[in-house]
């Protein structure tokens, strides 16, 4: 009994050793690719801070938080000569600028996976829990590019979630019987019951294999939404599917990450958002968010709960009539009894018509500075989601976000 016992654990600890070996080496062919990859390659350096970042959270879990993959994360920079925004992929208008920035604020949310790690840079280099991912300049072409402008661009579809149980490679459905247009297929998955099939249309229809239906006649009742990217087999058929499967770049967001998480813009000097433009030559940034610890009031030696507010560096995050805002606490001050030094303005899409939060209106600096008040600063506890900002590259930089190119800060 007691080879066997030995014997197993020698086992599992050669497994977990196995494991970490080969997920290290996986991190160190990372690391080789990356220091080969053109500066130009977004997609490359994309895909490689996504694959770094899994290993990463895959080996802190594997091994109880004791091995940590490498930082392969870099910031890709879009502000000279064609690389700035819109780069020739995009019309060269501000159409095509809200494009782009749109796809670099959902990149950036992708090469994080999706906001999903709360404290997602506890484990890494650098201390704040902010990086930029993209720093980029408007070209004088897309010099109309506003705020409402950009908010609307990100309200259109991103992708379409499939709703189908993916009892086949390519989608289908378990049911008891399959209908005319539907045929059974041999499936690996396990059956949610005994007499269920995984019914499956022409391998063509990947509409109405994933939850859509092909129509040539117009919308179906309940599927309102034409999504292109899904194929039909019929010519001239369009994929419909249903407005709760549609994803827009808000959305997903918000809601696709299993902790969810939001966007906001923080508008230069703290000029109303909704009157912000992006002004060719200006330095601009978008920034991962990850609150790192918590600011609580304390009076009178106790810590008060409806006092704590999410920290990221010197600055706290807090709410005032529903709007997320953000104004600046500066940490030695704060130590020591809490001076508000400056407040910052955060439009939020989807929010309040994208205004800028002047604090004080609801009270919020008053209560954070009333008599007898003083700031301790611990781990996070309250549960606020990343989220993702746009602002100037001189804001980001105030507010601690790491900016670090090509391996170098």
């Amino acid at each position: 009994m007691a080879i066997n016992k030995k014997g197993f654990t020698a086992s599992g600890f050669g497994i977990i050793v196995g494991l970490i070996l080969l997920l290290l080496s996986g991190s160190i062919i990372l690391v080789a690719v990356k220091n080969q990859a053109s500066k130009v390659d977004e997609k490359l350096q994309v895909d490689l801070c996504r694959i770094s970042n899994e290993i990463k959270f895959g080996l802190k879990e594997k091994t109880s938080n004791i091995v940590s993959g490498p930082q392969i994360c870099s910031t890709i920079d879009k502000t000279e000569g064609k690389m700035q925004v819109p780069n020739g992929k995009y019309p060269q208008n501000s159409k095509g600028a809200e494009a782009e920035i749109r796809d670099m604020i959902k990149s950036c949310w992708h090469m994080w996976l999706d906001g999903s790690q709360k404290n997602t840079f506890e484990k890494y280099p650098f201390s704040e829990g902010c990086f930029t991912c993209y720093t980029f300049r408007v070209s004088k072409d897309a010099s109309s590019v506003t705020f409402k402008s950009l908010s609307d661009s990100m309200s259109e579809p991103y992708f379409a979630a499939d709703k189908s149980d993916q009892c086949a490679p390519y989608g289908g459905f378990w049911r008891t019987a399959c209908s005319n247009d539907e045929k059974e297929l041999s499936s690996k998955k396990i059956s949610p019951g005994a007499n269920y099939k995984c019914c499956v249309r022409d391998l063509r229809d990947e509409c109405g294999n994933k939850g859509g239906i092909c129509s040539d006649s117009g919308s179906p009742s309940g599927y309102p939404r034409i999504y292109n990217e899904w194929s039909c087999p019929g010519r001239g058929q369009t994929c419909y599917v249903r407005d709760d499967s549609v994803y827009s770049f808000t959305r997903y967001i918000r809601e696709y990450g299993s902790r969810g998480g939001d966007i906001f813009f923080m508008s230069p000097g703290g000029q109303e958002a909704s009157d912000m433009n992006f002004v060719p030559g200006e330095r601009y940034a978008i920034s991962f968010l990850s609150p790192s610890s918590q600011f609580c009031t304390k009076e009178g030696g106790i810590v008060t709960n409806t006092g704590c507010y999410a920290a990221i560096g010197g600055y706290a995050i807090g709410t005032a009539a529903g709007v997320v805002v953000l104004y600046f606490v500066g940490a030695p001050a704060a130590a020591a009894g809490g001076t508000i030094l400056k407040f910052l303005g955060l439009g939020t899409i989807g929010g309040v018509a994208g205004t800028a939060v002047v604090a004080n209106e609801f009270g919020i600096i008053d209560r954070l500075l009333k008599s007898g008040a003083e700031f301790v600063t611990s781990g996070i506890t309250i549960d606020v989601p990343n989220f993702m900002l746009v602002s100037t590259e001189h804001d980001a930089r105030q507010l601690g976000c790491t900016i670090q190119y090509s391996g170098q800060s």
